[in-house]
């Protein structure tokens, strides 16, 4: 009798335990996905021109990775993308629209 005593006593300590202090779940909160946005970006009236007058964006690329919101990008695992355009000197981007705030920012600094 004492022992189904002791147990009872027990389960409702737990009980009172779990009530008092909420249950113990851990989840990770996710970030709301941002809607992605393609965009087109000319490029021929910044410094991205070689010796030879060759189109070269690749350092400006590289500089918007490090800069903008370098764990959104694909190469880091985010979602954000972009690509040269030869034909028109452009660049295509696809990003969040933080994302293209930032890179028009940038682009507008460049420009100056």
């Amino acid at each position: 009798m004492r022992q189904k005593v002791a147990v009872a006593l027990l389960a409702l300590l737990v009980v009172a335990s779990v009530v008092a202090t909420g249950p113990r779940v851990s989840a990770e909160v996710e970030e709301p996905a941002r809607p992605m946005i393609l965009r087109v970006y000319p490029t021929s009236h910044l410094p991205v021109w070689n010796g030879k007058q060759e189109w070269r964006p690749n350092l400006l690329m590289e500089l918007m990775q490090i800069k903008i919101t370098p764990d959104r990008w694909e190469a880091l695992g985010g979602k954000a993308t972009m690509a040269p355009y030869p034909h028109t000197q452009s660049i295509v981007i696809t990003a969040d629209e933080e994302m293209h705030d930032q890179i028009v920012e940038l682009l507008n600094r460049l420009a100056k």
